[in-house]
Order: structure tokens, then C-alpha cells, then sequence
């Protein structure tokens, strides 16, 4: 145990990290001090003298006798997720005031709030907790500020306003008496807010006027000029419109490596541009001047990594590798050999026969009649290379197979009855409620199984998952603790590494009378990355790390080993922008968030 008084451990050794370790020293309450922080780059390095010892997983091995705890985040929802993430491990929080701070008697500050220089708080206010009242604003009589919110430097709230939770008023911003700011609402800088403001809305401008109100999940995501970022190298991710594009810039809005993020994708109207720092319209994948174009567009905004986020890009890419590589650009996918292999159904399944893995039987389409031969009704129709539920069907007759007659562009694939349903009804025979919900493929307890591979082979980690899908879409989504489950995926996935397996491996199957069967590979980030990443499963991060950064084995697991086993429910949602903003979007074929100049 330490002597002489209790110490104070600083996550985030960022700029704000810096600002609080000052707020604490100034203060004289602690004894000592030590930084935490996830970027294993900044680990061993020192901050005005002091330490940075690891991410906050060392909080396991540290005595609570000692120490007590404060995040020093400013990105208020990145500040949110740690501290829900150490309170899980038992850990108290402290709250630091500078001493030229004025606050007065009769304010209620919750845990981990830290309130800076030259800050004046007035009688009755209430800060939430992991609150930020910044250098010189003004919190003024009966305000309540919500937890996670920020008051940034130099702004004003009069009497009474009230912040709601994970809000930010910006630098120099007025809300006059009275006013309210919803949940996780934006407040430009130097606005003047005279009315009061929706949650998740961005307002701007003297007067104060909404100009979008952003939302996604139960996640909030705003332009990074709405929270300066600590950057970390430049991220390209492509199809950022699409199912998996946007849920990979989510995972890295929220990344402890902060990077600056571009988004490419063929449709100048794709919202996952929202969510990038600059946006690019690119040629489709199949277009020949594809390559060429993503390769000069990321060497003129200096881009560091390429994620690919949709299926078609994936082989142009991987064949392109070695080009990106040269100019100094490094881009996460697989040798093309494994991408041809689990882009083609059919393959796949010729794979896993040879290699011997519960793979769901399949013949090409001209095929079609033997397997209903082998193994009956139904079968599903899928496109030899598809994605989600694109022009996939359900043959029940063998008058429903006509139409693949020659045609070995479809591939029929067994339909795998899950054991669940045959408790359920008893049934060994697929009926209408078994193929069918609501007009659509019925797509219930899917076994999704995510694993990561660095280059030497190396496994990073694994999660598994029982899923139900609307039209493709996963719209629940239950951890699954099963280490027999996570296992038959292991043994398939490292099937491929011969063939240049790196970085995602996806495998979706279901749990059949015969055991757990698969029916597919995508050897890519999926469409619940972003939920992967919320329930503590980092998996972006984990990969950037081991492979961009040549982080250590064990740095890059440890983004990996605080999972949440809750369940996550999903629905679609709106993102709204200027008219203006999205005819020069469709005009330029560009996209800069504001904090680069437009």
C-alpha cells in the first residue's frame, strides 16, 4: 500500500488530461499521480513529469485503498463510455475544483466533475456527474447540468437553465434564464441561445438556429468540430453510406486512437459522410478507374489506413494491396485467395467439404435439382456473390427452381432449421412460419461469430452472438458464452489463414440437430461493429493497433477484455443536414466537417 496520502489516476493523457492534472495539483488534495490512457503509443511516455503507466485495464491490479479515479476525456460520449466501463470494475470518482474557481456553498457536485480555472458556479446549481466546467464559464444560479456535459471555456448559462446529459455549449456561447438543452445536444460556438434546444440538435449563430439534428442508435455522433479530437493519423473508410461503412466510422468516433476519418462512398447523398471529417464521391467498385482513384484521393489528404466497408471493394482492394502499401498506406483486408474464397458461396462450400467444417450443403444453381434431390424442401436461393438479403429467395417446389436452369450465378444452399424452433413446435418440417415473418425471409437465432487476426496468424480475440435480422439487417443482438460456438469458429477461420486471412474473419451460422452449421464467411468488419464496439468489444481499435500502430499482443487484446454481455436491441433512425450543404455535396462530390473550414 502507497504512504502519505491518496493519489489520483488521470484516464486520458490528452490535452484535457493535461488541463485536469494541472486542476488537481493546484488543488493539493493528492499525494501522487499516474495517467491511464488506451493509446498503447502514449504508455511509458511521461506528462508534465508524470506517468503514463497503461489503459485504465490496470485499474484490476491497483488498490482502491489508495487511489481514487477521474476521467479527463473531453469527447463527452468517449468520457461517458470509460466511466461506465470503471465503475463496472468498483471504482470510485473524484471531483477536482482549481482554487481560483468560485463555487459557491450551495451547489450539489456530483462525482468526477472537474471545474477549471477562473469557473464561477452560483447558489443552486447542480453539476452532474463527469461534468466539465471549463476555464472562466459561467454556471449561473439554480442551473442543472446534466452528467457527462461540458460547458466549454467562456460560455455563459444564466439562471435556471437547465444541460441536459452528454450535452456541449460551446466555447464563448450565451443561454439566456430559463432555457433548456436537451440530451446530447450541440451549442456553437459563440451561438446565442435564446429559446430552448431539442435533444441531439446542433445549433449555431446569434440567434441560436438548428441547422441538423443528428442521432444514430442510442449513440450520439456529432461533427468533430462539435469536440476537437486529439488527432491519431488519418483512417479512410469506404461505403461509409452503407450497412457496414457507417457502423466502422461509429467504432472510430469512438476509437481511443482519435483519428481524423475520411469517408468514400459512390453516392454523393450517403450519410455516413455526417460522420466523416472530409467525405469523397468515388467511382463504384467495378469501375476501372476505382483503385486509382481511392489510391490519389487518400495520398492527398493523407491518409494512413484504408478500411474497406462494403463487399465489392473488398477483392479490387486486396488485389491493390501491395500498391497502397508502397505508398505507405495501409489497408485491412485479406490476401485475395481468402477473399475469393468467401466471396464465392460456392467455393466456400467446396472449402469446408475439403477442409471437413459444418458448412450448410450447397450446389451451384444448374445444380440445383440434385441437391433438392439429396436434401429436399426448402432450399435458399442466394446470388453466388451476394450481401445481406439482395435477391435472395426461398424455393419450396421444384417448380420454384426453373429459373436457375443453366444459370451458376445463384448458388441453392440448404435451409438450416434450428433447434430452438424444433423445441418450440415440435416440428421437423419447415413450414410457413418457419420460412416466413411479416412478407419477409424469417432470419431468427443466427449465430454470428466476429474473430481477429493480426498478420503472423495471431488471434486477437473473439465474440459470438445470436442474432435476429429484418431484410439483412441485425436488429437484436445477445452475446452468446459459448466456447464450443466461439471454437468451431476458430477452427473454420483458421482454415483460412494459409490463404492470407488478416484482420476481420465474420462467420454466420445456426445451431442445428446436426450442431452448429455455418452458411457464410465474410472476411470484413460487419454491420454491428459499432455495437460490438459499445458493449466493450473494440474490435476497430484491437486491429489498428496490432497492425497500423505494432502495438503489443497483449495491448491490442486488452481493447478486447471488457465486454458487456447485454443484449442490444437496433432500429433505423434520421440524421438531418442543411439543403445547402447537400446540394455542394452533390455539386463537388466533397465533404468537410466544419472544423475544416466550411
Amino acid at each position: 500500500m502507497r504512504t502519505g496520502g491518496r493519489g489520483l489516476l488521470i484516464v486520458g493523457a490528452g490535452g484535457h488530461g493535461e488541463v485536469v492534472l494541472d486542476v488537481a495539483k493546484c488543488s493539493g488534495r493528492f499525494a501522487d499521480y499516474l495517467f491511464l490512457d488506451e493509446n498503447p503509443a502514449e504508455r511509458g511516455t511521461h506528462v508534465q513529469g508524470v506517468e503514463v503507466a497503461g489503459s485504465h485495464e490496470l485499474l484490476s491490479r491497483l488498490d482502491k485503498a489508495d487511489w481514487d479515479v477521474i476521467v479527463a476525456v473531453g469527447d463527452n460520449e468517449v468520457r461517458r463510455r470509460l466511466a461506465a466501463q470503471i465503475d463496472e470494475l468498483g471504482w470510485g470518482f473524484a471531483s477536482v475544483t482549481h482554487p481560483s474557481a468560485t463555487v459557491a456553498e450551495a451547489v450539489e457536485v456530483s462525482p468526477g466533475v472537474v471545474v477549471c480555472a477562473g469557473a464561477v458556479v452560483n447558489p443552486g446549481a447542480h453539476l452532474g456527474a463527469h461534468a466539465i466546467v471549463n476555464s472562466r464559464a459561467v454556471v449561473e444560479h439554480d442551473c442543472s447540468v446534466g452528467a457527462y456535459a461540458h460547458i466549454a471555456p467562456g460560455s455563459c448559462l444564466g439562471g435556471g437553465v437547465q444541460v441536459g446529459s452528454g450535452a456541449l455549449i460551446g466555447i464563448r456561447a450565451a443561454v439566456l434564464p430559463g432555457t433548456r438543452i436537451g440530451d446530447f445536444a450541440v451549442v456553437g460556438a459563440g451561438a446565442s441561445v435564446i429559446k430552448d434546444v431539442s435533444e441531439r440538435a446542433v445549433v449555431v449563430g446569434v440567434p441560436a438556429r438548428e441547422i441538423r439534428r443528428e442521432t444514430i442508435g442510442v449513440e450520439r455522433v456529432v461533427p468533430s468540430s462539435a469536440h476537437p479530437r486529439r488527432r491519431g493519423g488519418t483512417v479512410a473508410v469506404t461505403g461509409v453510406g452503407g450497412g457496414v461503412g457507417l457502423p466502422i466510422v461509429r467504432a472510430l468516433r469512438a476509437s481511443h486512437l482519435s483519428p481524423e476519418i475520411v469517408g468514400f462512398d459512390a453516392r454523393s447523398d450517403s450519410v455516413g459522410f455526417l460522420w466523416c471529417d472530409h467525405g469523397r464521391v468515388v467511382p463504384y467498385a467495378e469501375d476501372p478507374s476505382y483503385v486509382e482513384t481511392v489510391l490519389s484521393t487518400c495520398q492527398e489528404l493523407g491518409v494512413e489506413v484504408l478500411i474497406p466497408g462494403s463487399d465489392p471493394e473488398l477483392l479490387p482492394l486486396a488485389e491493390a494491396k501491395p500498391v497502397f502499401k508502397e505508398a505507405g498506406i495501409e489497408t485491412i483486408v485479406s490476401a485475395p485467395d481468402a477473399i475469393r474464397v468467401a466471396r464465392d458461396k460456392h467455393k466456400t462450400w467446396r472449402f469446408c467439404e475439403e477442409n471437413g467444417l459444418p458448412f450448410a450443403r450447397t450446389a451451384l444453381g444448374s445444380d440445383a435439382r440434385r441437391l433438392a434431390g439429396e436434401v429436399g424442401f426448402p432450399l435458399i436461393i442466394k446470388p453466388i456473390g451476394g450481401s445481406a438479403t439482395r435477391d435472395v429467395s426461398i424455393a419450396q417446389a421444384p417448380s420454384d427452381l426453373q429459373s436457375l436452369a443453366g444459370r451458376d450465378d445463384f448458388i441453392v444452399q440448404e435451409y438450416l432449421l434450428p433447434t430452438e424452433w424444433l423445441t418450440r413446435d415440435g416440428t421437423k418440417h419447415p413450414g410457413e412460419s418457419h420460412l416466413f415473418a411479416n412478407g419477409s425471409i424469417r432470419q431468427e437465432d443466427e449465430i454470428s461469430i466476429q474473430l481477429l487476426f493480426d498478420p503472423s496468424g495471431e488471434e486477437l480475440g473473439a465474440f459470438a452472438s445470436r442474432n435476429r435480422l429484418t431484410n439483412g439487417v441485425p436488429v437484436l443482438i445477445e452475446p452468446l458464452q459459448d466456447e464450443g460456438v466461439i471454437g468451431k469458429g476458430r477452427e473454420l477461420a483458421r482454415s483460412l489463414l494459409p490463404l492470407g486471412l488478416i484482420g476481420p474473419c465474420n462467420i454466420q451460422g445456426r445451431i442445428t440437430e446436426e450442431g452448429l452449421r455455418f452458411f457464410e464467411i465474410n472476411l470484413r468488419f460487419t454491420g454491428i461493429t459499432a455495437m460490438r464496439t459499445e458493449m466493450g468489444f473494440r474490435e476497430v481499435d484491437a486491429v489498428l493497433d496490432r497492425i497500423w500502430k505494432s502495438a503489443p499482443l497483449a495491448s491490442a487484446r486488452a481493447q478486447l477484455a471488457s465486454v458487456r454481455h447485454s443484449a442490444c436491441m437496433r432500429y433505423v433512425t434520421e440524421a438531418f443536414m442543411p439543403p445547402s450543404d447537400l446540394r455542394r455535396l452533390r455539386e463537388t462530390g466533397e465533404w468537410m466537417s466544419e472544423d475544416h473550414g466550411t
